[in-house]
């Protein structure tokens, strides 16, 4: 799916720190983008894990030049 997109939009893949998805990305040769990380047990830490990560996710958008205006 993700060559298809390719072949006619701009397409950034991105994923949290997951050995498995980066194991599968090398086989099939996909450019992946590492954002963020894995918020732990406890609620708060995951809350907190997942805020981060989302401001990681605008700061990269932008500059991928997703974001319009």
């Amino acid at each position: 799916m993700i060559k298809r997109l390719k072949k006619n939009h701009s397409v950034l893949c991105t994923s949290r720190k997951y050995n498995q998805v980066i194991e599968l990305a090398k086989i099939r040769k996909q450019k992946l983008v590492i954002i963020g990380k894995h918020g732990g047990a406890e609620k708060h830490d995951k809350l907190d894990a997942s805020l981060s990560r989302s401001k990681l996710l605008v700061k990269k958008l932008v500059s991928f030049r997703l974001i319009l205006h």
